[in-house]
């Protein structure tokens, strides 16, 4: 008989087996690892929700600029009366057949962006400190500092005018 066979409570022989198991280094050692993988896993998965969100909130914000400023430039030429107030921050518009001034633009400070709206509609994100609405030689011009989104604060400004030639004179009141 060889020394590792033995035999058991019911008369028959086994042999001993070597007993295999992680030891509590191991283990902590593999979920150490694991746990790293997980945690540069999950932040690339972060990074890139993020940037898609950011990306998408731009995309939004360009199409929106794009819509506003097509609908002021034909408000403004199709006017009958323009009022400018508020130092700038308002533009009213009397459309043809109207009674009054019953478009109404103004730039509005919000947190943690300004925005410019129509009547009570958020348009666009924009810093209002450095926007305003002008009226010089017969050209309005609308001068914006446009930002990408409405949840971000201090944000880059981006510079964007646009110049229109109304049909009608335009009213400065302060």
């Amino acid at each position: 008989r060889q020394h590792s066979e033995h035999k058991n409570i019911y008369g028959g022989d086994f042999k001993m087996r070597k007993k295999r198991a992680f030891t509590l280094v191991e283990t902590l050692m593999s979920s150490g690892i694991f746990g790293m993988i997980a945690l540069i896993g999950l932040s690339v998965i972060s990074l890139m929700t993020w940037t898609l969100f950011s990306g998408q909130i731009e995309s939004t914000n360009r199409s929106s600029l794009d819509e506003t400023v097509y609908y002021i430039t034909r408000e403004i030429q199709s006017a009958e009366k323009i009022k400018i107030t508020d130092s700038g921050k308002t533009l009213q518009i009397k459309e043809r057949g109207s009674s009054g001034y019953n478009l109404k633009y103004s730039i509005t400070e919000g947190y943690p962006s300004d925005y410019l709206a129509f009547g009570d509609r958020r348009m666009i994100d924009i810093a209002a400190d450095e926007s305003c609405f002008t009226y010089e030689n017969g050209i309005l011009e609308v001068e914006l500092k446009t930002v990408k989104n409405n949840i971000e604060t201090n944000q880059r400004r981006k510079p964007f005018s646009v110049s229109v030639r109304p049909r009608c004179e335009c009213v400065w009141e302060d």
